[in-house]
């Protein structure tokens, strides 16, 4: 009931009541609620109704126009909310549309506006609940009944443009309900969820349409990336045998069981195992910048003999890649052997293996979150060097020659220092001493010493392995010692031919090198790279030099 002097006037369109005290008679306003037009009654004895506005059809989407028995709903008259909601997932290749089980959200009890206690916008006035509750139960029948897009579009609108959360929250679900389960097309529910239609490259490989802002960007990302590396495989000999040559190990059966992350540092391809994502990436960067870096070396050591850059040293008629397979722990790497049904001696913990042109490895003991044994390392990818650098691709050098220059470089150590970018990276050293091998020269004194002679004159494992059971008996222990005594004196004579009296011979180091790289092995060439040179002599000095009571050994 009015208060005592007020008049006061329902809206037919929606039932709101307005307080018209001291509004001149038969004017008119709209109401704020529906729109629709109300006049102020003049005193008499019967109140006109109120006339209503037509309402205006909603505007749908590219389908069939409705029956002529479909009511006509009203369209968004107020505020509609800033900004949309971010949808939040990962690009697939196909934006899922359907969700099995969906139903069309349903009203809660009570009111559709605002919770008992909060207060309306001042901006409006107060709608009867019951009014509003009608017109939503209007406007869902008429979206169930038609099962239209349109329909439920205009029912998600009408709670939007209430302007209180809950009914926000309701209209939301409406539009996730229309793209799940009605139209997954509906541009008008698409773009009040946030999604812009796409159109792109990728859409000739799949059906790509709606993507929200996060999305896009990560299509974005991924058309660039592929087109990067389109571009590369056509510009980049390189890029295209290393990629070749992923695919190739990929489907490698006794690699396959294995995961693996490929990346590249050029001539190398690491095929890292994947076993902890938050160190396998790290571990990868500081493998290939060593093997760049000792690659490196290599090349500048024999810079007089005119080597090639890797990356222009063809192999099967494209440019070479040198293959690493990194394993993570001694258990994958003997799984793996296993499987090929070989045997690795248990301390071996690497090797390069000429047929596939793969150093196959696993990280050892060592400092930090890169285990992996400089020495050994290194060790292997100067076989793998020298085999590249052969044009004949053969393995048949002296074994002096393979493991003295091998164990030559491998005497390795780095520095610590942080990059450009922040990063934990190393400067390395190679070509120094290697205490392991200078204790084993200790065995020496027992007579056992190779003279050089003899030294370049045992082709092979095989032959070694005679030679020290000539020496050393039956006794495995001392026959043992006798193969480390082997790599010991290789490795000491180049280090004695580099260094004596600041490289005296070292030129004749060089040619010798160049030599075997040419494919002429043997003793014979030796004897070729030292011409003029008392051979005798340099024997009695390399004795001397290696002579425990001499500086050389004095650190030991």
């Amino acid at each position: 009931m009015p208060a005592p002097g007020q008049s006061q006037v329902r809206c037919e369109g929606c039932g709101a009541i307005f307080d018209v005290t001291g509004i001149e008679p038969g004017s008119t306003f709209s109401c704020e609620a529906c729109a629709a037009t109300v006049t102020v009654p003049v005193p008499g004895p019967r109140t006109a109704p109120a006339a209503r506005r037509p309402r205006p059809a909603t505007r749908r989407s590219a389908r069939p126009a409705p029956g002529s028995g479909r009511p006509s709903v009203s369209p968004i008259k107020l505020l509609v909310l800033l900004g949309a909601v971010a949808v939040v997932g990962i690009v697939a290749v196909v934006i899922l549309v359907n969700r099995g089980g969906a139903t069309p959200p349903q009203s809660e009890s009570g009111t559709l506006a605002a919770d008992a206690g909060a207060a309306p916008p001042a901006e409006r006035p107060k709608a009867d609940p019951a009014a509003l509750r009608a017109r939503y139960d209007e406007l869902r029948t008429t979206a169930l009944a038609s099962g239209h897009a349109d329909d439920w579009f205009a029912l998600a609108a009408w709670c939007e443009d209430q302007g209180y959360e809950a009914d926000q929250n309701r209209a939301e679900k409406l539009y996730k309900y229309i793209i799940h389960q009605v139209d997954p097309d509906h541009a008008g529910a698409r773009r009040k969820l946030g999604y812009t239609r796409y159109e792109g490259e990728l859409e000739k490989y799949a059906e790509l349409k709606w993507l929200t802002d996060a999305e896009m960007k990560l299509v974005r990302e991924a058309e660039e990336k592929a087109r990067r590396h389109a571009d590369r495989l056509d510009a980049d000999p390189w890029y295209k045998a290393a990629e070749s040559l992923v695919m190739e190990m990929r489907a490698d059966k006794y690699l396959r069981p294995f995961d693996f992350e490929f990346t590249r540092y050029q001539p190398f391809l690491i095929a890292k195992q994947k076993m902890n994502p938050s160190t396998d990436a790290f571990k990868a960067r500081i493998l290939g910048e060593m093997l760049q870096a000792a690659a490196a070396d290599f090349a500048e050591t024999f810079k007089e003999l005119g080597l090639k850059p890797l990356a222009e040293v063809q192999f099967r008629g494209a440019a070479s890649v040198l293959p690493i397979v990194y394993f993570e722990d001694r258990l994958s790497f003997d799984r793996y052997h296993l499987s090929m049904g070989q045997e690795i001696p248990k301390g071996a913990a690497a090797y390069f293996m000429p047929s596939t042109n793969r150093i196959v490895y696993f990280e050892g003991e060592g400092e930090g979150s890169e285990k992996f044994n400089l020495n050994k390392m290194v060790h292997e990818l100067v076989h793998q060097l020298v085999w590249f650098y052969t044009p004949s691709r053969t393995h048949c050098q002296l074994h002096f020659f393979q493991e003295g220059i091998a164990e030559f470089f491998s005497g390795t150590s780095r520095k610590a220092y942080t990059n450009e970018g922040g990063e934990r990276s190393y400067e390395y050293t190679f070509r120094e001493k290697l205490p392991q091998r200078m204790k084993h020269l200790k065995w020496a004194k027992q007579n056992h010493w190779f003279p050089y002679e003899e030294l370049l004159q045992i082709p092979d494992k095989r032959a070694l392995d005679a030679a020290c059971q000539r020496k050393a008996g039956e006794n495995e222990d001392e026959r043992a010692a006798c193969g480390a005594l082997f790599y010991a004196q290789a490795w000491s004579l180049f280090y004695f031919l580099w260094h004596h009296k600041d490289g005296e011979y070292r030129p004749n180091l060089c040619r010798y090198v160049g030599l075997e790289l040419d494919g002429k092995t043997g003793l014979r060439y030796f004897r070729e790279a030292f011409d003029g040179v008392n051979l005798r002599e340099v024997g009695r000095q390399w004795r001397v030099f290696v002579n425990s009571t001499g500086p050389f050994l004095g650190d030991v």
